[in-house]
């Protein structure tokens, strides 16, 4: 015994859904706000999972790398006086050459 689907039946309901402006606008709003549920939850679980891992000085020495104490970085006011020092107001503006010039400004064709 086969079984005969009818599809104008379905046609028929999808035609008269296809009008409708709930579902026409409703369900694809319903569709991202759930699925970018299930989308953020991956991407966080991804930021947790390669979460920055705390150095500790002596493994940092070992590998080489040098942190600097809070007395040889200084505090901001100290920073704040070096830059005080530079001249600001007397400076030119040089223009560098874009990728598809030459040295001297021309286009390279």
């Amino acid at each position: 015994m086969k079984t005969v689907i009818n599809f104008e039946v379905y046609k028929k309901t999808w035609e008269r859904l296809s009008k409708n402006k709930h579902f026409k606008y409703g369900a694809p709003f319903l569709a991202f706000i759930i699925g970018g549920s299930f989308a953020l939850r991956y991407v966080t679980n991804i930021r947790f999972k390669y979460k920055p891992t705390v150095m500790m000085k002596e493994e940092a020495s070992k590998m080489g790398i040098h942190i600097k104490s809070a007395e040889e970085v200084g505090d901001i006011e100290d920073h704040y006086k070096e830059l005080q020092k530079l001249d600001i107001d007397n400076w030119e503006n040089i223009r560098i050459p874009r990728p598809w010039e030459d040295g001297e400004g021309k286009e390279i064709v």
